[in-house]
């Protein structure tokens, strides 16, 4: 039996790589390196959008014989709510309806309100620094300037003197 799952892993593995948008490199020169560049002027995510299939896409880069230059990363992440926490006999537009009524009273209240109706529904994942790095060196093969200050880590970096990530990056990123 378990070699059947491990077949069946595999073979979904396989779709998965498959399923990757294959991007030529003119194209991401064009279109994707000045968004994830930060460049003035380029903030829409409708290239990416029309190139992967989805921001939430990763795309294969590949030179004019097909071959993958690098794998780029997705530019976004889909938030994961809790089911555990999950009420489903309130909806967000009774929450809501709540917050509103709470305001007239006091600001305050409305915003305590909130916090407690929403905490632990909206699970957030930490920041992917593997990810993040790997957009660095793109940035940096193309010339262009890296998000991620120096001395950033990820788990399978040696340790660095960095403080923290917190500390260093802000919430910029």
């Amino acid at each position: 039996m378990s070699t059947d799952i491990h077949s069946i892993r595999k073979q979904l593995d396989v779709l998965e790589e498959e399923l990757i948008a294959r991007v030529p490199e003119h194209l991401f020169v064009q279109h994707i390196l000045p968004i994830i560049a930060f460049e003035e002027g380029h903030k829409s995510l409708e290239p990416w959008q029309v190139l992967a299939g989805s921001v939430f896409n990763r795309m294969k880069v590949i030179d004019p014989s097909g071959a993958t230059l690098f794998i780029l990363p997705s530019i976004a992440v889909s938030p994961k709510t809790s089911g555990a926490e999950r009420n489903s006999m309130q909806s967000l537009f009774e929450v809501m309806e709540g917050y509103a009524m709470r305001a007239r009273v006091h600001p305050n209240l409305a915003i305590q309100y909130l916090t407690h109706e929403l905490k632990d529904k909206v699970v957030t994942d930490p920041v992917n620094l593997a990810e993040l790095k790997k957009i660095d060196e793109i940035l940096v093969r193309y010339g262009k300037k890296p998000h991620l200050p120096q001395g950033i880590s990820t788990a399978s970096d040696k340790p660095t003197a960095s403080s923290g990530f917190a500390e260093e990056v802000g919430d910029d990123l």
